[in-house]
């Protein structure tokens, strides 16, 4: 679950000490503005991320006094993420390369062979894709529905995880703390190899495609992975995990992005 940072964490949240905003009811009457957003969801002493967003879209007279009184207790985060993604609409409103980097993938080449050139890349498309079926590979700009599909292949369509690429360096390090970096990597290969041959997916996903080229790890895999392993070692998957929570905040920010005509 996404959680609220501390405010004497670091410089960023220091800062936002020293921002002042009007009284809330200006911006219900004139209009909301990024610097209300910020300072309203990481400086307000609501706790829950659901209460947080309803407040503000209460602000922005998205959602209005009527509704609020009388269904406030059925607004809950299914009726947000509904709401958001009306809100969002069809329109382009993210770049290929800023999903590239969203999602932990620093080169275009590796982006390209995860998704466009990959056998399990085709197969998703061609079983449960509606949106991606027509999307040119050329494309630079993505829709919501577009987004949220390949985020599904990426992070799995079951059991979802994180949206950042995992590295091996990193998954060696943690199943393997205090030993060489070379024996960590080739245990890890090692399990990796007997999950992948020993999973239902094996006939779509090559070995290559996942990790024997490079660096990045597909967390789709890494949660299945992960979560075969909790039952031998003690392994906390709460940061491993994309839960309901996670989904309401990014399709807040993506409706921010929208609003505020952010890249």
């Amino acid at each position: 679950m996404p959680q609220k940072k501390s405010l004497k964490e670091n410089d960023v949240y220091e800062s936002l000490l020293n921002l002042k905003i009007k009284n809330p009811y200006y911006y219900k009457q004139h209009g909301i503005t990024l610097k209300f957003v910020i300072i309203s969801f990481f400086c307000s002493k609501i706790e829950s991320i659901e209460r947080n967003i309803i407040y503000i879209l209460y602000i922005a007279n998205v959602i209005k006094h009527e509704e609020l009184k009388v269904y406030k207790d059925k607004i809950n985060q299914q009726v947000l993420k509904k709401l958001l993604k009306h809100l969002i609409g069809n329109e382009k409103i993210m770049y290929k390369k800023d999903f590239r980097e969203m999602i932990g993938i620093k080169s275009s080449e590796t982006f390209k062979n995860y998704f466009d050139d990959s056998s399990a890349y085709k197969t998703y498309v061609t079983e449960h894709s509606k949106y991606l079926k027509t999307l040119d590979p050329k494309t630079r700009k993505l829709t919501l529905n577009e987004i949220l599909e390949l985020l599904e292949f990426w992070q799995g369509i079951d059991k979802k995880g994180r949206i950042q690429a995992y590295t091996k360096e990193e998954l060696g390090e943690r199943l393997f703390e205090n030993y060489s970096k070379s024996y960590q990597k080739e245990q890890l290969e090692l399990l990796l190899d007997e999950h992948i041959t020993n999973h239902t997916y094996n006939e779509e996903y090559s070995k290559t495609e996942y990790y024997k080229a490079h660096d990045f790890i597909k967390p789709e895999i890494v949660i299945n992975f992960l979560n075969e392993l909790r039952y031998e070692t003690d392994i906390n998957l709460e940061e491993d995990t994309y839960g309901e929570e996670h989904e309401l905040f990014f399709l807040f920010g993506l409706y921010i992005i929208k609003t505020f005509k952010l890249k």
